[in-house]
């Protein structure tokens, strides 16, 4: 048991470090741009881009109440529409505004119910994995890739995904930082 443990404990360190690295050499804009429900995400009603007026007309609660997916579109999202619509959501900076972005993960989850459907769904580990795959061939620049790092290592934290999928995650992170390492290298020349 404890050599799994350390193994996991690894495998999420070098995710992290390779995450942090990787995705951000590369630069992304924040936002959905033309995603739209049924396309590839949800699109929330209020963002502070989309609609800057109300968005700050609005307290913190109202808004997080304004953000939540209508109860009869959760079910008809696949998961990784629901996962992009997550990596989306516009409190999920809340995170960074406890002790620990793990804390304030769990934090958002209690009160974001895309994230609470997302932790349910039984496809959520091989969805997760397929993504990062489809990331070494074309990285999505509408993700953050902080938000998509502290995701992925609150799911392999709390035991949603396989250790098949952590491996995949990781041969992937890899790649994806080669990526931008190699992207940032040639804009630069």
């Amino acid at each position: 048991m404890k050599k799994q443990t350390k193994r996991c404990l690894c495998l999420t360190f070098g995710l992290v470090f390779l995450l942090a690295a990787g995705l951000a050499i590369g630069g992304c804009a924040a936002g959905s741009g033309s995603g739209t429900y049924p396309g590839d995400r949800y699109e929330y009603p209020i963002t502070p881009k989309k609609t800057p007026e109300r968005w700050r007309e609005m307290d913190h609660g109202e808004a997080v109440l304004a953000c939540q997916i209508p109860a009869d579109v959760l079910p008809r999202l696949s998961t990784k529409q629901l996962l992009l619509t997550c990596l989306d959501y516009p409190h999920f900076g809340d995170c960074y505004f406890y002790s620990g972005d793990m804390v304030g993960f769990k934090a958002v989850k209690t009160y974001f119910n895309g994230l609470q459907e997302l932790w349910e769904r039984e496809d959520l580990s091989p969805v997760l994995a397929a993504y990062f795959e489809e990331q070494t061939e074309q990285i999505d620049r509408s993700v953050q890739p902080n938000y998509f790092s502290v995701l992925t290592r609150a799911a392999i934290s709390d035991g949603r995904i396989a250790e098949r999928d952590v491996e995949t995650i990781l041969v992937s992170s890899r790649a994806i930082a080669e990526k931008n390492r190699t992207d940032s290298t040639a804009s630069t020349i």
